[in-house]
């Protein structure tokens, strides 16, 4: 060690003390323990806070994304997401068809209608993004015939059945109108409206810029769609933990009370994508997430958006 950082050391201990040394270490300790149980807590964790058991969905949400890019007009991402559970559990067991990769897609689909997904420059049966853009690619070419792309792929009649049960509960699960992604999956209650309101602290009449979410602690918040995240900000006044995003079409969200914040100010984030987590930081009474958006620098109604 340096004798500069020897000399500061000592300076340090002879300030505080050895006990005041040894309090700060404990508490250092005590610091690691709680985040071990945290941790041990949930079998999913984010950045060491639980995340909220999505019964709905049991699509891993990093992928969530990836399948949401990969829809186009003749193949929902719900329908994708069916076709790898069944298949392969998502890239966990060898493919039912024995097929290749991730998907699973019969060796003679995989050179026909391979894709570059991640756009890196190779294209690789075993990566997710490839794997998915090219089954879109594969069922696509049936133009929306649904059951004709599941036979090509060399599926049997037990598993074809999985897929659409499977396909059901998973096109269920997410509320998308128009683009706009809801942003927490299985809770669509909304416990205080857009407007003006009664205040919860001091009981006055004030404007409420955003719907409140009510759900647990932990729940995944999603990027309601793309966009540039413009802040990331802990304890950004009465909101708490906050997002906001940018979607290059006038329209911001914004996303406060947060527990945790998963992304940076200037990343570009994707539909569907997890930025964060429920929580009750700020000004706030319980568990929830407080969505907020605004057009043209205007505040508008966030429901507006889940109007069809």
């Amino acid at each position: 060690m340096p004798q500069t950082n020897k000399k500061r050391v000592y300076w340090i201990i002879g300030s505080v003390g050895i006990g005041g040394v040894m309090l700060v270490m404990l508490f250092l300790l005590l610091g690691v323990a709680l985040m071990g149980m945290l941790v041990a807590s949930s079998e999913a964790t984010y950045k060491g806070t639980p995340l909220g058991h999505v019964e709905q969905l049991d699509v891993p949400l990093p992928l969530l994304t990836v399948f949401l890019r990969a829809e186009n007009g003749f193949v929902s991402w719900s329908q994708l997401a069916a076709i790898v559970k069944v298949n392969t559990d998502f890239g966990r067991h060898p493919a039912v068809n024995e097929g290749v990769g991730f998907s699973g897609l019969p060796d003679f689909l995989w050179e026909q209608f391979h894709r570059d997904g991640d756009g890196d420059g190779a294209m690789d049966p075993d990566n997710p993004e490839d794997a998915i853009f090219s089954l879109a690619a594969t069922v696509s070419h049936w133009q929306g015939s649904f059951d004709d792309a599941l036979r090509s792929l060399r599926l049997g009649e037990d598993e074809i059945a999985k897929i659409v049960d499977v396909e059901a509960k998973y096109r269920s699960a997410l509320i998308r109108v128009d683009g706009w992604l809801w942003p927490l999956i299985g809770h669509t209650t909304v416990s205080s409206s857009y407007g003006l309101r009664s205040d919860p602290f001091t009981e006055e009449t004030a404007f409420h810029d955003g719907i409140d979410l009510p759900a647990p602690v932990g729940t995944p918040v999603l990027a309601i769609r793309d966009g540039f995240v413009t802040a990331a900000s802990l304890n950004y006044g009465g909101y708490g933990h906050y997002i906001r995003i940018d979607h290059q079409n006038g329209v911001d969200s914004f996303y406060g009370h947060l527990s945790v914040i998963g992304v940076e100010a200037g990343q570009f984030v994707y539909t569907g994508q997890m930025i964060g987590a429920v929580g009750s930081t700020g000004r706030s009474t319980g568990p929830h997430l407080h969505l907020g958006m605004t057009e043209h620098g205007q505040s508008v109604d966030p429901m507006e958006k889940w109007i069809p």
